[in-house]
């Protein structure tokens, strides 16, 4: 038996603007300084987990370096490291692009800040609130397992989705979710799998059809369960069904 996991969980930390970053005018006017403040990060959605990075498991982090204007919004984003190179570069310079601040004002004016550097974690692991770590501590957790039949087909097909192989890759998933003797535990992992197919092929009414069967598992872990609702949320918002998004998170 192998242990098989496919979680949906993301994180985002981002460093805001330091004491360093801080820059007030050498005007003599004394009311100025009172006027003058740095820019302050008020808008950060957290960026889409890139599927391929879920499907695997993937974690890492990129640092982007870009311009404030003297609107707040955010230009010019570039990357200036990530690990692993290039796996969620193209989600960090979207969520970039869509911080909002309140722009840096000298002399009472708002001015343009080059140079902004943040940096965006991807991660699998979420912090714990202070309840859930006592919890944890009290209530040990069931080690959940993958038969080696369930396991080698999932990889069969996640090599297929390697090579970007998709038709086959969905057809040995669905084969699999339609045999009977899968646990719950290994169904959510064949659906989750499922999913991230059909986004692959931009089938985005079936991507949200799959998870929205994943969350009916009845013993679908938590943490699961959440970034699934906040991926459908996601995937509603990009089909303009923004009441379902609303519901969702």
């Amino acid at each position: 038996m192998r242990k098989l996991v496919f979680t949906l969980l993301l994180f985002l930390a981002s460093s805001p603007a330091s004491a360093d970053d801080v820059c007030m005018s050498g005007t003599s006017d004394p009311d100025a300084r009172l006027r003058d403040r740095d820019y302050e990060r008020i808008v950060a959605p957290e960026p889409v987990y890139p599927p391929g990075a879920l499907a695997k498991g993937s974690e890492g982090y990129v640092d982007v370096e870009f311009t404030i204007t003297t609107a707040g919004t955010v230009r010019d984003p570039i990357v200036v490291n990530s690990v692993p190179p290039g796996l969620f570069d193209e989600a960090a310079l979207e969520g970039a692009l869509k911080f909002g601040y309140k722009p840096r004002i000298i002399d009472g004016a708002p001015v343009v800040v080059e140079g902004v550097r943040t940096r965006t974690t991807f991660s699998l692991r979420a912090p714990d609130k202070p309840e859930e770590r006592k919890s944890a501590k009290r209530k040990k957790k069931l080690p959940q397992d993958v038969s080696k039949n369930v396991y080698d087909q999932i990889q069969r097909a996640q090599d297929l989705v390697d090579v970007e192989v998709y038709s086959s890759a969905l057809s040995l998933l669905e084969k699999l979710n339609r045999s009977d003797g899968l646990t719950e535990y290994e169904r959510s992992n064949v659906l989750n799998l499922i999913g991230f197919v059909h986004y692959k092929m931009e089938n985005f009414v079936a991507t949200i059809a799959t998870y929205e069967e994943l969350l009916r598992i009845p013993s679908l872990e938590e943490r699961m369960r959440k970034q699934t609702m906040y991926t459908l949320a996601q995937l509603n918002t990009m089909q303009e069904q923004y009441a379902n998004a609303l519901r969702l998170l």
